[in-house]
């Protein structure tokens, strides 16, 4: 298979970023009634090294550091990071964090970080499946690792999976989805200053068709956009104020790729968007694209980082 092909020569030669300059499965195409300056163009596929099965992450809020989960043989799961020193910058291999994060106590897949990286909200699975996924919380320690950890329970719900978080910069609000059965819904809790606790979730006000079973969003850095993923099509929508909801979604991209599309994250300013894709069992792998007005100045990586 050519996806096939694409992905064995990204890990032979090394590249961080595959460059691309011919058509590919990864294309994508602006949506059908965007009317912004959306022209996301596949780059490549990102090294994760050899042994990696990497599953739904995301980028931090300066886009310097990708984290993102790797899942063995066995079914475990590790959580990692990748780092660089500027946007637009290949990453370095990933490194596995260590504490009380990575105990193996944890089904740990799709971590958010607020702005200083210092507080972490991911998705845990208590029996392994979908319908068990509720959303856990974890603050650094003294040594700099992720612990003080615990369920959020004030906002999951027992036999509905709570996927998909975003935490705000200052980590007072987090936005997510609800999924029961095919019936996907897109929520938002807030911190009460009096306790510190998360209140009880309510719909944050945005609707879009829905495609597919997988369904996820996240939000700009002000919280005044989301960028929405549902099957193969991305959707954009705005709102004035926080207070607010938000706007009529526009298509801002899809794509016809036969792999399996989740998790998609963004640089704040929307120059770079990284999606995780799945071609087959145990055939994952972080798809990147650049908005077409900075695809001149993309680096060309020739060397595996450091």
């Amino acid at each position: 298979m050519k996806a096939g092909i694409k992905i064995v020569a990204a890990l032979l030669i090394g590249t961080f970023f595959l460059n691309n300059t011919s058509s590919s499965v990864y294309d994508m195409n602006v949506g059908s009634n965007t009317t912004n300056s959306f022209n996301f163009k596949y780059t490549g596929v990102v090294n994760v090294g050899s042994g990696m099965m990497p599953l739904v992450g995301q980028l931090s809020k300066d886009g310097r550091n990708l984290y993102l989960t790797s899942q063995d043989s066995k079914g475990d799961k590790q959580l990692f990071k990748m780092s660089r020193k500027a946007k637009g910058e290949m990453f370095s291999l990933p490194e596995k964090l260590t504490g009380a994060i990575n105990n193996g106590e944890y089904d740990i897949i799709m971590p958010s970080v607020t702005a200083d990286e210092r507080t972490m909200i991911f998705v845990h699975s208590a029996n392994g499946m979908q319908n068990g996924n509720d959303i856990y919380i974890a603050t650094k320690d003294e040594n700099g690792n992720f612990a003080n950890i615990h369920a959020l329970e004030a906002i999951n719900d027992v036999n509905i999976s709570d996927s998909y978080p975003w935490i705000s910069p200052d980590g007072s609000r987090i936005y997510f989805t609800k999924q029961k059965g095919s019936n996907i819904t897109f929520y938002m809790a807030e911190r009460n200053t009096s306790d510190n606790q998360f209140s009880t979730p309510k719909p944050m006000g945005f609707t879009l068709p829905k495609i597919s079973n997988n369904m996820s969003c996240l939000l700009s850095n002000n919280e005044l956009e989301v960028y929405a993923l549902s099957g193969d099509y991305i959707y954009h929508a705005t709102r004035k104020s926080i207070n607010e909801n938000f706007g009529t979604a526009e298509e801002i991209a899809n794509t016809s790729n036969s792999g399996y599309l989740s998790g998609i994250t963004l640089t704040d300013d929307a120059k770079e968007m990284y999606v995780f894709n799945s071609v087959g069992f145990r055939n994952t792998q972080v798809l990147r694209f650049v908005n077409a007005p900075v695809e001149s100045k993309l680096p060309v990586q020739t060397q595996a980082g450091k």
